[in-house]
């Protein structure tokens, strides 16, 4: 069975102080993987590769003591999950909260079954929303 994987690659870079609005893209799914990381298959591998049960919400906590990636200059924790070829359309919502001032910038990168980049979420993509009555303040992005 083929399956598609799906990389979360979370950038370590901190933003501090103030955290002002930034602009999304407006594709859900940018087309520009030129400017997308290259990551060695050999390394991927190597991750923890997690899958992901889309029948519930999946809640992930990274860590300076979790999983680290460190490759051609990209460095930072990193999540990886992994869902089946057969799965139809996903939306996935990200969300970094603010704490202390400071947040996660994560950059997203979409693999195919061959570890070959299908799409690339760069930290630009995920906006500033303001706190409300059930959430914080944080970095968030949603992608199909």
């Amino acid at each position: 069975m083929k399956k598609t994987l799906t990389a979360l690659c979370l950038s370590a870079a901190l933003l501090t102080g103030a955290v002002m609005p930034a602009q999304a893209d407006i594709n859900l799914v940018p087309q520009d993987l030129s400017a997308a990381p290259a990551i060695p298959a050999e390394r991927l591998q190597q991750l923890s590769w997690l899958p992901v049960d889309t029948s519930h919400a999946q809640t992930t906590q990274l860590t300076q003591s979790g999983t680290q990636l460190d490759v051609n200059g990209l460095t930072g924790a990193v999540a990886a999950y992994s869902l089946p070829a057969n799965q139809g359309e996903l939306t996935i919502t990200l969300s970094s909260e603010v704490v202390r001032n400071q947040v996660f910038a994560p950059n997203v990168l979409v693999l195919d079954e061959n570890l070959q980049p299908a799409a690339w979420f760069p930290s630009r993509f995920f906006t500033y929303q303001q706190p409300g009555v059930m959430s914080a303040d944080r970095l968030e992005g949603v992608m199909s």
